[in-house]
């Protein structure tokens, strides 16, 4: 982002987030190899401070706490097993705020945190939610965007306005959209207290119904183990957004919403597109296996045209000199990604001498040059 943001002429700047692309991660916190099978469960190989570095900026984090005699933990979870821990000295809000502490004062970074699917086996507590927020608070302190949904309107403030604070200081910040799921029941304690929520923390509309600034986020995954249809499925949610219901939840806030606003070229205000490139391999495989041998090798086919894609191993992936016919996004054109969303994100390396982007891992690669618009011919 920091590299964007100094492109001469590219105004990055002074997009709001609904014309950004940004590079994310499916169950960020589940890295944990389990002794009995990641089929369930394991997401990603790296822990949330590796992916920072490696260029992922939205990152989907499931938390639940274990209690114990005086306190409670914070952990994220997928499936029936357990991931990182959320919270403590070392824990995934640790390593966010020893990312962005680490960086310069003129570098220009965002981290979006999606927090969701409260609770695992036991549901969340009013007390577990007020805990969980002291913990975002106390961890990573200054680094939360330094203003409340009632002042502004995340998606739609130009970038430098949500790292700008009211001393008029610039810095890299993270913002956290609380509850952030709209396949999932509204928490009552949001319900409650979403006017109250402290600086940083962001409602999705329509789940809830701030005062001011509601914001929309599109994230409907395909739900196969087939590529095809997993192609098929999210180019079509792309283009034909109007078809589809805010949320497949019976309540009544989910059947009144009617469906989404159509997606266009540059965005829509107010929303962000989740591009949800992930396979639903389970029972028959793990999500690693069905990421590096099959999802992910295909992005080229959506992204660009005889591309050579490099395996983390080094091998050269199939694709290497095909001019692919398949559907193919035009950056500035087509109707706007603005997260790019996948397992196992450091499985493929993109590789093209003539691009700046040579070397990052595949959808960090294509997200950046999305922000850059169409290059020809279509060799990124």
């Amino acid at each position: 982002m920091t590299q964007l943001h100094g492109t001469d002429g590219l105004g990055f700047g002074q997009r709001p987030l609904h014309q950004i692309t940004i590079p994310g991660t499916h169950d960020a916190g589940c890295y944990v190899d389990h002794a009995f099978g990641n089929m369930l469960s394991r997401t990603q190989t790296q822990d949330v401070g590796h992916q920072l570095a490696g260029g992922i900026r939205y990152f989907d984090l499931r938390p639940y706490q274990a209690s114990y005699v005086g306190g409670r933990e914070f952990w994220t979870f997928h499936g029936p097993y357990t991931g990182g821990r959320l919270d403590g000295p070392a824990g995934i809000l640790a390593q966010v705020a020893n990312f962005l502490g680490a960086l310069q004062a003129t570098d220009r970074e965002l981290v979006i945190l999606n927090l969701s699917h409260f609770g695992w086996a036991m549901p969340f507590k009013d007390a577990d939610h007020q805990a969980l927020i002291d913990a975002l608070q106390q961890i990573l302190g200054d680094h939360l965007v330094p203003h409340t949904q009632a002042a502004l309107n995340l998606f739609d403030a130009p970038y430098d306005t949500i790292l700008t604070d009211a001393n008029g200081v610039t810095a890299s910040r993270v913002a956290v959209l609380y509850d952030g799921a709209l396949d999932q029941r509204r928490e009552a304690y949001v319900t409650a207290n979403m006017a109250s929520l402290p600086a940083g923390l962001f409602v999705l509309s329509p789940k809830y119904t701030p005062a001011a600034n509601p914001i929309y986020l599109f994230d409907q995954y395909a739900n196969t183990n087939d590529l095809a249809a997993l192609q098929a499925d999210q180019l079509t949610k792309l283009n034909n957004r109007a078809n589809y219901p805010y949320s497949g939840v019976n309540e009544a806030w989910a059947q009144q919403a009617g469906n989404w606003t159509p997606n266009a070229a540059g965005g829509v205000n107010g929303t962000l597109h989740l591009f949800s490139w992930t396979l639903t391999p389970q029972p028959y495989s793990d999500p690693l296996t069905a990421a590096n041998a099959r999802s992910n090798p295909a992005l080229p086919r959506v992204f660009s045209v005889g591309d050579r894609v490099v395996r983390a191993d080094g091998r050269v992936s199939a694709c290497a000199g095909q001019a692919w016919t398949a559907w193919n996004y035009v950056p500035g054109t087509d109707n706007q990604i603005n997260i790019l969303y996948v397992d196992h994100y450091a499985s493929h390396r993109y590789v093209n001498l003539g691009s700046p982007f040579t070397g990052l891992a595949m959808p960090v690669a294509f997200a950046a040059q999305l922000n850059v618009g169409p290059v020809r011919p279509m060799t990124w």
